[in-house]
């Protein structure tokens, strides 16, 4: 069975670890419930840069290096998922404009933050919360 790269984009460095977190663990445990049944025609790998790299446990000994990290998995992922949590950070910024030039999906979740235009443009598909959202990758690119 091939395996579907899921890389979730989001805010970091201005945020709590809550606001950093609670979102991707929701989004990991719709699409790992679901899962359960065997509906998904792939193996997920879904990327959780939180999990790797974060603020709060320092691991890394330079943002070069999380840097060259992040943007790995982004250009080797079948689909972005980006939640505008913090509509200015650059690092998500970058993180679409790669994912966008690569021809990387990108869906994404805006509870209701005023975004650039370009970050609107980026993304193929735009919903208002993580169910929606994830709904819509299970049944547009899983099943």
């Amino acid at each position: 069975m091939q395996t579907f790269k899921i890389y979730l984009a989001g805010g970091m460095g201005n945020l709590s670890w809550e606001e950093q977190t609670v979102w991707r663990n929701l989004v990991i445990d719709i699409l790992t419930h679901k899962n359960k049944t065997n509906d998904y025609k792939y193996i997920l790998d879904i990327i959780n840069p939180p999990e790797y790299y974060n603020f709060i446990n320092r691991q890394h000994d330079s943002e070069l290096e999380v840097m060259k990290y992040d943007l790995r998995h982004v250009k080797t992922s079948d689909l972005v998922i980006v939640n505008f949590n913090d509509p200015n950070s650059i690092g998500t910024a970058q993180e679409l404009a790669i994912a966008y030039d690569r021809n990387v999906p990108i869906i994404g979740i805006n509870t209701n933050q005023d975004l650039h235009p370009w970050l609107i443009c980026c993304c193929d598909k735009m919903f208002k919360n993580v169910e929606d959202c994830v709904k819509y990758v299970i049944d547009f690119y899983l099943v």
